[in-house]
This record gives C-alpha cells, structure tokens and sequence, in this order.
C-alpha cells in the first residue's frame, strides 16, 4: 500500500517534511514508536498509520484526516499528545488511546472513535457531528460547547464528563452512563434518551425538546426551566424531580411518575397525562395534587 501521496497537501517547512518522509518510511519498515515527534501544522491525510504510537506528540493544526483522504490510526496511541485545532475529519480511530490528549477544538466530524479511550481528554469546542462513539470512554474528559450532532454514543462512557452548554441534538444516547456528568445547559433535543438513567442529574435549562427519554430514569432531576416540550416521557420517572418553570407543553406523560414532584409555573398545555401519577404533586398553579 502506498502511504505517502504525492499529491498530500503539506502546511510545513522544508524541515518538517522530510521528517514526514522519515516517518512514513519508519513506518513502512515496522517501526511503531514516534514518541515525542513534532508534526504540528503537517499533512498526514489518506495514509494507514494504524498502531502507531505517538504518545505527547505535537500534531496541533495538523492535516491528519480530511474528506476526501480517511486516514487509518486504528489502536493508535495520542497519549497526552497535542492536537488542538487538529483536522481529524472521517479518520479511523477505532480504539485508538487519547487518554488525557488536548483536543480543544479538533475537527472529529463522522469521524470513527468506536471503543476508542479519552479518559479526562480536553475536547471543549470541538467539532463531532455524525462521528461514530460507540462503546468510547469520555470518563471525566471536558466536552464542554462540543458540538456532537447525529452523533452515535450508544454504550459510551460519560462518567464525570463535562458536558456544559454542548450540542447533542439528534443523538443516539441509548446505554450511555451519565454518572455525575455536568450537563447544564446541554442541548438534547430530538436525542433518543431512552432508559438512560439521570437520577439527581442538574439539568436547569437544558433542552430535551422532542427528544425519546421513555423509560428513563430522572429521580430527584433538577429540571428548573428545562425544555421538554414534544418530549417523549412515557413510563418515565420523575418522582421528586423539580421541574419548575420547565416547558412541558405537547409532551407525552402516559403512566410518568410524578409522585413529589414540583411542577409550579410548569407550562403542561396540550400534554397528555393518561395514567400518569399525581401523588403529593405540586402543579404549576402552586397547589397539592393529593
């Protein structure tokens, strides 16, 4: 397989290109281990560098992946490497390692990070819609105004993940962990959050507009302001969740609990409430539904 295109773009000095040409070389030769190395601003697009180590290397504002040229880096190692403002977009980086790597503001759009590790890896601003997470492990890495659009995050790990303020609009979220993540502010509308469990999860203000969450658990959920209007709530429970001024008009609340709820200045207009639980709720007016 060739891995160098001659017609790969280079953003690099004369210097740095050669050490391209060294690497891949290396590469070819089976070497695996570029630790350390400095290819920030390269292009390293369309090539197959699966396995390669490149623990704290500096690939910030590299062409590593673009459209047209997918890269392969499956089961390779960025350990604390830099790729801030990194263009990744459509790479392979099946189970790939980014345990504590700078991401800030990366380009991962549909990229393939499935059963990949960034464990407490710093992606805020960072760019993966349509991108492929399954079974990825995010445990207390910063997402914070991520944007992660018709993501695919079925069995993903988001465990202490901060998630404030990111976009997770049409997501697949079923069988995520969510386990103190921060998700203030978060937009989750039109995601499907079925049987996701959210028990005591802070949620003020975030927007579940339309979006799938029956079955899920949202015990003791703080929920002031939330929009969750044409939110999918069947068999949901809600029970002690406070839910003030939340937006809950033209939601489906068939057989939701919301025993010890706090509904006040609840928007609940054209919602439908067949077998839903009322037990010592507060409704919107401020009165006790006993």
């Amino acid at each position: 397989m060739e891995l160098f295109s001659k017609n790969t773009f280079l953003k690099a000095t004369w210097h740095l290109e050669m050490n391209i040409d060294a690497l891949l070389a290396d590469y070819a030769a089976g070497q695996r281990n570029f630790q350390g190395v400095d290819l920030h601003l390269v292009s390293l697009s369309g090539c197959d560098l699966s396995g390669i180590d490149l623990t704290q290397a500096t690939l910030c504002r590299a062409f590593l992946s673009t459209d047209r040229n997918r890269t392969y880096f499956i089961g390779a190692n960025f350990t604390r490497a830099n790729l801030a403002e990194a263009h990744l977009s459509r790479a392979n980086l099946s189970k790939a390692n980014f345990t504590q790597a700078i991401l800030r503001q990366a380009d991962l759009s549909r990229a393939i990070l499935s059963g990949a590790n960034l464990q407490d890896a710093q992606l805020s601003d960072a760019l993966l819609p349509g991108a492929v997470l399954r079974h990825a492990d995010f445990s207390e890495a910063d997402l914070r105004r991520a944007i992660l659009t018709h993501a695919d995050l079925q069995g993903a790990c988001l465990k202490r993940t901060n998630l404030s303020k990111a976009e997770l609009s049409d997501t697949d979220l079923r069988g995520v962990e969510l386990d103190k993540a921060t998700l203030s502010g978060v937009n989750l509308s039109r995601s499907n959050l079925a049987t996701v469990v959210l028990k005591h999860k802070l949620l003020t203000k975030a927007n579940f507009n339309g979006a799938n969450l029956a079955n899920a658990n949202l015990t003791n959920a703080y929920l002031l302001g939330a929009n969750l209007a044409g939110a999918n709530l069947i068999h949901v429970n809600l029970k002690g969740a406070k839910l003030t001024e939340a937006n809950l008009k033209g939601a489906i609340l068939k057989r939701t609990n919301l025993t010890y709820a706090d509904l006040r200045g609840t928007n609940l207009s054209r919602s439908q409430l067949q077998d839903a639980v009322l037990r010592e709720t507060i409704m919107p007016d401020g009165t006790l539904y006993r």
